[in-house]
């Protein structure tokens, strides 16, 4: 592990700890998180976050707190009684706009965002509730957020067709599938060929820098994912086209060495200080395994290598030395090395997913001994980890909020 590589950066991993796999270590750990958490509750409902201008939010507030404490009553893995609920706090929605001054000097719309918005809110409230006008609202907000002018799934359009996916399958309802459907013919008139890279892509204007970003966070399979897990709402003619689209731009923006692969931020200018070679869910390797996992076995040409290619660049690079979350930390990581066990069925991508637990438990306990102290969300801490735990045990490929909800 940590093998010197040009595909990644080494200082910003660290060598994998933690000892063997140990399945009550394991559940030990769950239910510490979720201990620690209730305890650490404020008197108002919500958490110490890091992002405290989204109190609510399934990022990084109630929403997704919420939305954790069930999963883990529903599997059997927290018994205890809670009054999390994100319904009963959503009077402050309005809250929801992050830092106005920001977002004010661009002229964009936020507040509909899946991950810091409305969007992602109401769908949690929606799912404890059943209220048939809160599915009226969730309706309103995809519909308003389908032209955001940024084309990535944070704040705009790929998000919130994430939220009609989850819909339509709990639903039913012809309405959002049609919000699938329209997202993306709305994100395929946009596609450009990349002029040196030969694939089609998106040229992203976020946060008043226009770039070719490809990750999960903000860019191509962020933007594809939606597509890829509604796939049902297309024709056959449609999703087959998206298929080799993707397919296509994966292998040709992919950097390959050793038998390992990753992808950068971002195709030619990079954002700026956002040149790094990363191996995050959120940029490089573990997010592209992650939002592409549906496209493993399906017959496409050299992709499947591929994928595999990443896998052990994710198992090379070892832990990230940061935090251990879902978007940017090692869990996110290991989501990469569950899906391809699911989809391979070689045991050996479990074990290493499995070696990623124990040392995101070190992890947590080292940054909760430091000065840092502990993160409570779902997306940047304790929340992530507590269901990369569950679902090692259980050997569950399931990404949390994206994949199911």
């Amino acid at each position: 592990m940590n093998t010197v590589s040009s595909l990644y950066e080494p200082g910003r991993h660290c060598a994998v700890s933690g000892g063997e796999w140990s399945e009550q270590r394991a559940q030990t750990a769950i239910q510490s998180i979720v201990s620690g958490a209730l305890s650490a509750r404020l008197e108002n409902g919500y958490w110490p976050n890091n992002l405290a201008e989204f109190p609510l939010s399934l990022y990084d507030g109630v929403a997704g707190i919420a939305w954790t404490l069930h999963q883990l009553q529903q599997r059997g893995y927290y018994l205890g009684q809670h009054d999390v609920l994100c319904a009963t706090q959503i009077t402050g929605i309005d809250n929801l706009n992050g830092d106005k001054s920001l977002f004010e000097e661009y002229q964009v719309p936020v507040s509909q965002s899946f991950y810091l918005g409305a969007s992602g809110v109401l769908l949690q409230a929606w799912k404890e509730t059943g209220e048939a006008s809160l599915l009226n609202k969730l309706d309103a907000l995809i519909a308003e957020n389908q032209k955001h002018p940024w084309l990535e799934n944070l704040w705009g359009a790929p998000g919130t067709m994430i939220v009609a996916g989850h819909l339509f399958k709990a639903t039913g309802e012809e309405r959002f599938a049609e919000h699938i459907r329209s997202g993306a013919a709305y994100l395929e008139q946009r596609l450009q060929t990349h002029p040196d890279a030969g694939c089609q892509m998106w040229n992203i204007n976020l946060y008043g820098e226009r770039t070719w970003l490809l990750g999960a966070g903000h860019g191509f399979v962020g933007n594809v994912f939606p597509i890829l897990t509604s796939a049902s709402v297309f024709d056959e003619a449609t999703i087959t086209r998206w298929h080799e689209r993707i397919v296509n731009t994966a292998i040709r923006t992919a950097e390959r060495e050793n038998g390992m692969a990753n992808w950068r931020q971002s195709i030619g200018n990079a954002r700026e200080g956002r040149d790094s070679m990363l191996v995050q869910q959120c940029h490089g390797a573990p997010g592209f395994i992650i939002s592409l996992a549906s496209l493993i076995g399906t017959g496409h040409s050299g992709f499947d290598e591929l994928m595999l290619e990443g896998g052990e660049l994710v198992w090379a690079a070892g832990s990230l030395d940061k935090y251990p979350g879902l978007c940017h930390g090692t869990p996110g990581n290991g989501y990469a090395l569950l899906k391809l066990y699911k989809k391979t069925g070689d045991a050996l991508w479990l074990q290493r997913a499995r070696t990623f637990a124990m040392s995101s438990i070190e992890q947590r306990q080292q940054f909760t001994d430091s000065d840092a102290g502990p993160s409570y969300s779902l997306w940047d801490g304790d929340m992530g980890l507590a269901m990369y735990l569950a679902d090692c045990i259980d050997a569950r490929s399931d990404f949390p909020t994206l994949d199911y909800f």
